[in-house]
């Protein structure tokens, strides 16, 4: 395991706040594109109409690709604010983390283990004296599940095949995947919401 030995330069903390409102919108933008589709998909026959069908498959691609890259951009800035409110001994780099994100197989487990230390690191409430007693902090139960889920989401495209196959195909198109991604989403939301607040608050005990 690689972990980071605080050599990294540390830079001054900076307000994650605007980059998560700009990532929330794009969060939101995101479930109301995927539920148009589906609804256009079910009640006028999207694939019929591939004028609209590709104005909407580019509008959801757009979004997803922001969301992606605002997601990971607000990550690598709460993460390294990290080091500037007091925190020592992180698993990894927040170089590293980041290129985990994009790395198949690591990018299931890496991500969320530096998402557990940015959840515990941004604890206003934990004793900083020694910049470790971060680690005993405590983490949401259902932190891996959502990431999970998450990762998940970004590969929803599932064409199914055999007998009653269009059938199936257009049940998840319309009724799974829209869900999936309101509730993982506004799950995200909430978590990004959360770790900036925490980090604000952290933020104005530590450096005022």
């Amino acid at each position: 395991m690689i972990r980071n030995k605080q050599m990294e330069k540390i830079v001054p903390y900076k307000s994650p706040n605007y980059l998560s409102k700009w990532l929330i919108i794009f969060l939101v933008a995101e479930i109301i594109i995927t539920f148009v589709s589906a609804k256009t998909s079910a009640v006028t026959g999207i694939e019929e109409n591939h004028s609209w069908k590709f104005v909407i498959e580019s509008a959801d691609t757009i979004i997803s690709l922001s969301v992606i890259g605002l997601f990971v951009y607000w990550f690598f800035r709460t993460y390294h604010n990290l080091q500037s409110l007091g925190v020592k001994g992180l698993r990894y780099s927040a170089k590293r983390v980041i290129i985990s994100f994009f790395i198949i197989g690591l990018n299931l487990f890496e991500p969320i283990k530096g998402l557990k230390d940015l959840w515990k690191g941004s604890d206003p409430l934990v004793d900083i004296s020694d910049g470790y007693s971060w680690k005993k902090a405590a983490v949401p139960t259902g932190l891996g599940i959502w990431w999970i889920f998450a990762v998940a989401t970004r590969f929803h495209e599932v064409t199914f095949f055999g007998t009653g196959s269009e059938s199936l195909q257009t049940f998840w198109d319309t009724a799974i995947v829209p869900f999936l991604i309101l509730i993982i989403n506004t799950a995200t939301i909430v978590i990004v919401r959360r770790i900036c607040s925490r980090q604000e608050r952290k933020k104005k005990l530590i450096l005022g």
